[in-house]
């Protein structure tokens, strides 16, 4: 309905017989510009519109409205991607009586817990534990400041133990071919700005949470500058690197130089 071309055969509607409207004519010209610049500007405000809606696309505010109708807060220097994962985990898999989810809800809640994940009957029947990656700024209480609100909030005959996870060490290595403009070291940079937002980001998210060499890749390709990559290894590998259960992922180390351009 708001397109150029609906918009377009209404002005020339509204305009009548008064003059001619035929493309190359200067109202048609006229009509023509004012038209594709209110089909641009419905476009916009339609796009944005859409995105606010819905927790995958919207942003700031509007995101934590959106966020807050779960009776879900933004944490405390939480970006918008981390508190959209979250939220979308919580509402995909809602806490229930003592399932998983729960256990989830109530560490989230303690201070200083960054990520964290349930795991139900690993030491037997009505056993859980309780996974936890401590943000920089944890207490060194933070484990017995954890066990005692989980053991207060949990169902009555349950175990539970809060488990520190273990990081994984993961050294990347990877060779670039860069843009003219582009410097080594801004690239390395900014890349590893983002695979450690990447990492925390996913941090205790799955069971046997897998980091792939493609993946990385393209996080790479993505760095203003870069041209190509070649030879991404993980460990020294360039398989998909598999964690095992209670850990997440730590950059360790990055090193990325530079080739030239084939020809």
């Amino acid at each position: 309905m708001n397109r150029f071309e609906s918009i377009l055969a209404r002005l020339k509607q509204s305009f009548g017989d008064r003059a001619s409207t035929l493309e190359g004519t200067v109202v048609g010209d006229v009509l023509q510009a004012v038209a594709n610049e209110l089909a641009r500007i419905y476009s916009q405000e339609l796009e944005e519109a859409q995105q606010n809606l819905y927790l995958h696309a919207a942003r700031g505010a509007r995101l934590e409205a959106l966020c807050a109708n779960y009776s879900i807060l933004r944490g405390e220097n939480e970006s918008d991607e981390a508190l959209r994962q979250r939220a979308l985990r919580q509402i995909r898999c809602p806490a229930l009586a003592g399932n998983a989810a729960q256990y989830e809800a109530w560490a989230a809640a303690v201070p200083g817990v960054r990520a964290v994940r349930a795991v139900a009957g690993v030491q037997g029947p009505g056993t859980v534990d309780v996974y936890y990656v401590p943000t920089e700024d944890a207490v060194a209480e933070l484990w017995e400041h954890l066990q005692a609100h989980l053991e207060a909030n949990c169902p009555l005959g349950a175990e539970v133990l809060a488990l520190e996870a273990m990081d994984y060490s993961l050294s990347v290595n990877a060779a670039v071919a860069l843009k003219d403009i582009a410097v080594i070291e801004e690239v390395q940079a900014a890349y590893q700005a983002a695979l450690e937002a990447y990492f925390a980001e996913i941090a205790l998210t799955e069971a046997g949470m897998r980091i792939s060499p493609n993946r990385l890749a393209i996080m790479l390709m993505e760095v203003p500058g870069v041209l190509d990559v070649r030879n991404l290894t993980i460990n020294g590998k360039d398989n998909t690197q598999i964690l095992p259960e209670g850990s997440y992922p730590q950059l360790a180390e990055l090193r990325v130089s530079e080739v030239l351009v084939d020809g």
